[in-house]
């Protein structure tokens, strides 16, 4: 009887082991399959956004349907701030992964030397930061990306 018990007590501490290792790794899944998801996004959003002419871009940022100029009040790194923003949905598609969302910001002109034919004359740079958001299933199963392009 008392072997049975002993045996009965092993059993039990490695089920439930095994049941903890499981949910493990599920959360690992979860966590990378929103990251890649988010990744993909941002190959795409940063693709378009350097395919796109500067002259099309000018006229999108008007802070609607996901193009926005760049304020340093607007926070973008918990789910819930982006409740208020209109998002640009991506195509990327991933399995178990929610439709994964981005903005596209336009950043403060900088003049920069040394770009041109013309020995220390100033041109403009763009600069495009491109953020992405990606979860499965929760908002603690959430992946935010941040990129920056020189356009």
């Amino acid at each position: 009887m008392v072997m049975l018990t002993v045996l009965s007590i092993i059993v039990i501490s490695a089920s439930s082991t095994t049941v903890i290792q499981q949910k493990m790794t599920a959360n690992l899944r979860i966590k990378e399959m929103t990251h890649q998801s988010a990744e993909l996004a941002m190959l795409q959003a940063e693709a378009e956004l350097l395919a796109t002419n500067h002259n099309v871009l000018k006229e999108r940022f008007g802070n609607t349907a996901g193009y926005y100029l760049f304020d340093k009040k607007r926070r973008l790194n918990k789910p819930n701030t982006w409740d208020d923003l209109q998002v640009i949905i991506s195509d990327v598609l991933h399995q178990g992964v929610q439709p994964v969302i981005y903005i596209v910001e336009r950043m403060p002109v900088l003049k920069t030397a040394g770009n041109s034919l013309a020995f220390g004359l100033p041109i403009s740079s763009h600069y495009y930061r491109i953020t992405v958001m990606a979860q499965a299933g929760t908002k603690s199963a959430t992946s935010i990306l941040q990129s920056i392009i020189k356009k």
